[in-house]
């Protein structure tokens, strides 16, 4: 639920990048267009912190791609939950229409510091899986053969990743 420890934290936030007052939506979110992506600022559900969301875009409707994004979206979310603090997240909207999404979370309303901290990781992020979503993905023909693209797969030191 929107309450005042959140909107001051988002208010701070917003005086802090130089934005002037945010605008809420009738949900209570506010948002903030970075690099051509919407990140949307809300209320955690246990109101103990700020979730921070980006709607990436649209698996493939087609079976077999839909399936090799399906397995880059797990072993890119695998690799990298180690390192940044972000998840996707597959919102099933219609029988054969999923939508990607990318979900952080800051908790608490104080610290600045971890706030930008959190925004910087899901914006890294974007660019892991962006290539994911989409009708003709920049990676299905690397998939095709078995390998990544070497410029979308997430470095992989350090990582466990388990075949599915």
């Amino acid at each position: 639920m929107f309450n005042k420890s959140f909107s001051g934290c988002i208010e701070r936030f917003w005086q802090r990048l130089k934005l002037g007052a945010p605008i809420y939506n009738e949900a209570g979110h506010a948002s903030l267009n970075i690099d051509g992506a919407t990140v949307l600022f809300s209320d955690a559900l246990d109101g103990n912190g700020i979730e921070l969301i980006i709607h990436l875009g649209y698996l493939s409707n087609d079976p077999m791609q839909r399936q090799q994004q399906l397995e880059r979206v797990l072993q890119t979310n695998l690799a990298t939950v180690s390192q940044l603090c972000v998840l996707a997240e597959l919102q099933d909207e219609e029988p054969a229409k999923t939508r990607l999404q990318l979900r952080a979370s800051c908790r608490g309303y104080g610290d600045q510091e971890k706030l930008v901290e959190t925004l910087e990781d899901l914006m890294a992020s974007v660019h892991l899986y962006q290539p994911f979503v989409g009708e003709t993905s920049s990676f299905s023909a690397d998939l095709s053969r078995g390998y990544p693209s070497p410029h979308t797969a997430p470095d992989l030191d350090n990582a466990v990743l388990f075949h599915l």
